[in-house]
């Protein structure tokens, strides 16, 4: 009888285990995938200011940009539809709201054509929103205005076809009216301020193996940069473009200092090796590598940029001899390297007194809205 009694319990304990086992299956191919988008669908505000053109984008290192949702009931598809021309469009004079989502790392958006994204890199994190607003104020050509990803984030062929394009068609009259009520967000706006890097006393390590102290470079204009060994694509460019200012400024007292965010990976050695492959004069062109809190310490809060591990901004970083950062530049784009090579020569040409603020006539500029806003 007792043995019965203990087979029977055994029975209903190996049923119960398969039912709860079945159930963690459906749990974990249906209800969260279900659960992620009644999530989404009631976190993404539906409230955006009366008129605007809103569209949400999501980007994936994998996928690429598309409008499909990457989470919720989407979350197990392999494929989506890519962003094609012509699939947003605006017209002159429409406020457009990107709504930005990461469904993996860490991205980095910039639109040139509105000035979004080249002296501040617009960061995507995941289990953010990134808002970004502009006013369409100026037609596009027939291809549309492009925007893209500035943080290598996958695999090179993927990252390559991270972009996009808005097309701004002829003002409507409704638009027209929109446009002259929205002349307020035009903002004036001057040359930046310098900033202290705040590197007193902070040192890393140089290819050289040596210890490399920031102080040492008082007295000196330099350009910092980031960078790691084995990104396929944007630091090679990156490294190029210095390699190019290295020549171009030969003459001149420029030095150049590139800051590896993969310090693991890139021991002194590697450095050492890497920056041969782009004839870096060791005597002004520095590569260094340390301790990771450090170095992300040193990116965000010296040179305000953002930085994680294999993940950092592609802007150069124009320091003047008083330790004071003046600008920051698009590395990638060929108008902000124009724009750096003319401040260069401006700054080479202050001397070594204490760093004055010439006054200037202000520039007329776009107000943009920047904002994070939690999931």
């Amino acid at each position: 009888m007792f043995d019965k009694i203990m087979t029977k319990l055994a029975n209903l304990l190996d049923l119960v285990v398969t039912k709860l086992a079945i159930l963690s299956v459906i749990a974990t191919f249906i209800g969260v995938p279900l659960a992620l988008w009644c999530y989404d669908w009631v976190s993404l505000p539906k409230l955006e200011p009366e008129g605007a053109k809103v569209f949400t984008l999501y980007w994936s290192g994998t996928q690429g940009i598309t409008q499909n949702r990457i989470n919720g009931l989407n979350y197990w598809r392999t494929e989506f539809d890519k962003l094609e021309k012509g699939d947003l469009t605006v017209h002159q004079g429409d406020r457009v709201i990107f709504r930005l989502i990461s469904a993996d790392v860490h991205h980095g958006f910039a639109m040139p054509a509105f000035g979004i994204g080249l002296a501040d890199t617009v960061f995507i994190k995941p289990g953010d929103i990134t808002r970004v607003e502009f006013i369409a104020d100026k037609v596009s050509p027939p291809e549309g205005f492009r925007f893209f990803c500035t943080i290598m984030c996958g695999k090179k062929e993927i990252h390559d076809k991270m972009e996009g394009y808005l097309t701004v068609l002829p003002a409507t009259a409704s638009a027209s009216v929109n446009a002259a009520t929205e002349a307020k967000v035009e903002v004036e706006a001057a040359v930046a301020v310098p900033q202290p890097t705040k590197l007193e006393g902070v040192s890393l390590i140089s290819s050289d193996a040596q210890e490399f102290e920031f102080d040492n470079l008082r007295g000196h204009v330099w350009v910092a940069s980031f960078f790691f060994t084995s990104c396929p694509s944007g630091c090679l460019k990156l490294n190029r473009e210095i390699a190019k200012l290295q020549r171009e400024f030969d003459e001149r007292d420029v030095k150049f200092v590139s800051i590896t965010c993969d310090p693991e990976t890139d021991t002194p050695e590697i450095l050492k090796t890497y920056s041969a492959s782009f004839q870096a004069d060791a005597d002004r062109w520095v590569f260094l590598t340390g301790d990771l809190d450090k170095i992300l310490e040193i990116g965000s809060s010296s040179f305000m940029l953002p930085i994680a591990p294999k993940t950092h901004s592609t802007h150069l970083v124009l320091v003047d001899r008083q330790g004071m950062i003046r600008d920051t530049y698009a590395a990638l784009d060929p108008v902000h390297v124009a724009r750096l090579k003319r401040r260069l020569v401006e700054v080479l040409a202050e001397g070594s007194e204490a760093t004055t603020i010439q006054p200037v006539m202000p520039i007329s500029v776009r107000e943009q809205s920047i904002a994070s806003d939690k999931l």
